[in-house]
């Protein structure tokens, strides 16, 4: 009686040394924990700030609109802002990605009306994110034509970034990004070489005048899956700090691996290449084909050293004045009033990768004084082609053949330091975070592997010794 006791005493500790390792080995490839892989750090984009071939104007539903030209949702677009940012932080983002619009800021040379982009950082600074701003849009008064996409004179551009970054030093330290699709013609209408002579170069030069230590991000490409117009940018002679490009044709790794080829080719092995865009809509895929995305860009390590996903939640292309909903999207992460998806999830599935990944909150911030009056922002219908609903993707149309302006005036950019600055939680070498991998620790794991062989041997020697056993629990018995 006391033996069978025994013998089923004894099974039930073998079977739990023998579920204990199944669990320890096998823990590894279970769902994403928490802070799980070694993948990029997180970031978002939220709404564009201007599509000047549907108005010349802030956009309706963006956090520069201007009442009363502002979708509903945007009535009070400081506000909504805010919730956006809160809803970032709560994600576990490490930037928010949005777009400076030159044309409402500097409305005509040398006069600033900064009063929009304070309220941005200064919220911003309240909630803790911070803003990757992209310096973007050129002004008529500057060369933009009618619909702002010309190259600018480069003194223009020069003056402009070294005005923004004097500004907003110390909140941008972590990267300001010059221009946005630059490959493409509905942002930029200039050659490669004229990107870079027109306004890569003298941005570098601008912003670095101001602060040797902020990084300068390479206008995000739309379409450059070969490689050949990060080129073309490097034989130009540009200046970056990291180079950036946006994929939309599910193959971001893909394009990652081709841009570290064309940099390490150019002595640049070192740069940070980040992913400035990619996305799916849930209308198209469904919600499980944004996690799968989600999972294949965060869940592991690639030469991606930031992943901004395309966009915090959905949000529609819109016309003007008066505002109109031109275009429907589900980019989103969550949808157009900050709900949750459904299952699977692409908010939590986000969340569960990006936390403990997120940098420091960045420094305060409090807007100095203004240098000019402020002056209104522009709200007349723009000039380009009409509103259509003619595709659905972010990415632009291929670039028409475009005769590069004439060079601007010539410019001493600061030189492009051998290495690029110093990134924390940034680079995937040395990102800081705090977050395990999933499984847990290794030497969690080998303890536990122990553990679970002396059990096994101990167990395995008392169940092969009958002698032994009885003595023991004879022992057992005399107590």
């Amino acid at each position: 009686m006391h033996l069978r006791r025994g013998s089923r005493a004894l099974a039930c500790v073998l079977a739990w040394a023998v579920s204990l390792t199944v669990m320890v080995t096998f823990a590894p490839f279970g769902a994403p924990v928490r802070g799980a892989s070694s993948g990029p750090a997180g970031g978002v984009n939220v709404e564009p700030s201007m599509r000047p071939w549907r108005y010349v104007g802030a956009s309706p539903q963006s956090w520069w609109c201007q009442q009363p030209n502002c979708s509903p949702d945007f009535a009070n677009p400081i506000a909504t802002a805010t919730q956006e940012m809160k809803q970032a932080q709560t994600l576990g983002a490490q930037n928010v990605r949005l777009e400076i619009p030159w044309p409402l800021i500097e409305t005509s040379s040398g006069v600033y009306d900064w009063s929009r982009a304070d309220a941005i950082f200064q919220a911003a600074s309240q909630v803790g994110i911070t803003i990757e701003p992209i310096l973007m849009w050129t002004p008529q008064w500057a060369g933009g034509g009618a619909l702002l996409t010309d190259p600018p004179s480069a003194s223009a551009m020069q003056s402009f970034a070294q005005a923004f970054a004097q500004r907003y030093d110390p909140v941008i330290k972590r990267g300001v990004e010059v221009w946005n699709e630059e490959d493409g013609g509905k942002y930029f209408t200039g050659s490669a070489s004229t990107y870079v002579s027109d306004i890569l170069d003298p941005a570098y030069a601008g912003i670095k005048s101001v602060d040797s230590g902020i990084p300068v991000i390479l206008g995000g490409t739309g379409s450059d899956q070969s490689g050949s117009y990060l080129q073309s940018v490097i034989s130009a002679g540009g200046h970056f700090d990291i180079a950036a490009f946006h994929n939309y044709v599910g193959n971001p790794l893909g394009e990652a691996s081709t841009y570290s080829s064309v940099l390490s080719g150019a002595g640049r092995s070192g740069t940070p290449i980040w992913l400035g865009e990619y996305g799916e809509e849930s209308a198209t895929s469904g919600t499980s084909g944004q996690v799968t995305l989600i999972t294949q860009v965060l869940g592991q390590s690639s030469s991606i050293a930031m992943a901004q996903w395309y966009n915090l939640r959905d949000t529609d292309a819109w016309g003007c004045c008066p505002p109109t909903d031109v275009l429907g999207a589900t980019w989103g992460l969550l949808t157009s009033g900050f709900g949750h998806k459904g299952n699977p999830d692409p908010f939590t599935t986000m969340q569960g990768y990006l936390s403990g990944r997120s940098a420091p909150p960045p420094p305060g911030w409090t807007a100095p004084p203004s240098t000019s009056p402020p002056t209104p922002a522009p709200t007349r219908a723009g000039t380009g082609p009409p509103a259509t609903a003619a595709g659905k993707t972010p990415t632009p149309s291929p670039r028409p053949g475009a005769s590069p302006s004439p060079p601007g005036p010539s410019l001493t950019p600061t030189p492009a330091p051998t290495d690029p600055p110093s990134l924390p939680a940034i680079s995937n070498s040395t990102t800081g975070f705090t977050g395990k991998k999933a499984g847990g620790s290794p030497w969690g794991l080998i303890a536990a592997t122990a553990a679970a062989i002396v059990l096994l041997g101990g167990g395995g020697a008392l169940w092969l010794a009958p002698g032994l056993r009885r003595r023991l629990f004879s022992l057992r018995l005399r107590r």
